[in-house]
């Protein structure tokens, strides 16, 4: 009887009855497992990746709906590692909505293949980081972790109790830093 009970919980939450048995159902918390380390370990660089293509405010948006979208997806093994997987799904949206904005942009842009060895990882943890946590400014260093943790303008705004301009007006003086740090450390090998 459990299992029957199982399933009506299931299609009460809107959730369709596809667990039939234990092994199903480890099968089932093993993918959701997978998906949410990989999600914690690499949403950050998928959102950058949009975000360098010019989609500033749609890169979370469509990060988001891209994990959405493998998770809701039978064909997704969780025995490969997720993100090249994802990141498919999230270039093709982008490409689609930058598309139906009239613009054609190169897949070198967006990059065909997103994997958690990038360098993009490297730069940001040996680089970025350190350069982010050095900036003077206290609001300044939290809207560029919250950013780089894939929150909205609206949300950091929100919980800093601030204006959407000066969370922008805080991020640009921030990253100016960023910029200057990073500049300093590659010109002297490092500090």
């Amino acid at each position: 009887m459990e299992g029957a009970t199982a399933g009506i919980l299931h299609e009460a939450r809107g959730i369709p009855s596809v667990v039939r048995s234990p092994e199903d159902h480890d099968l089932e918390a093993h993918r959701e497992h997978v998906l949410r380390e990989a999600y914690g370990k690499s949403n950050f660089l998928i959102i950058t990746r949009l975000r360098r293509a010019g989609l500033m405010d749609q890169a979370e948006d469509i990060a988001h709906e891209a994990w959405v979208r493998a998770w809701r997806d039978e064909r997704f093994d969780a025995g490969r590692d997720p993100l090249p997987y994802v990141w498919t799904i999230a270039r093709n949206l982008a490409t689609d909505l930058l598309r139906r904005r009239g613009r054609e942009v190169p897949l070198e842009v967006l990059g065909d293949v997103v994997a958690a060895e990038d360098d993009d990882m490297t730069v940001w943890c040996e680089e970025i980081d350190p350069a982010i946590a050095a900036v003077r400014s206290p609001q300044g260093r939290q809207v560029l972790m919250m950013q780089r943790g894939g929150r909205e303008d609206d949300e950091i705004a929100s919980h800093l109790g601030v204006s959407k301009n000066q969370v922008s007006v805080q991020r640009h003086r921030a990253l100016r830093e960023v910029r200057r740090h990073v500049r300093r450390g590659e010109g002297s090998g490092g500090e």
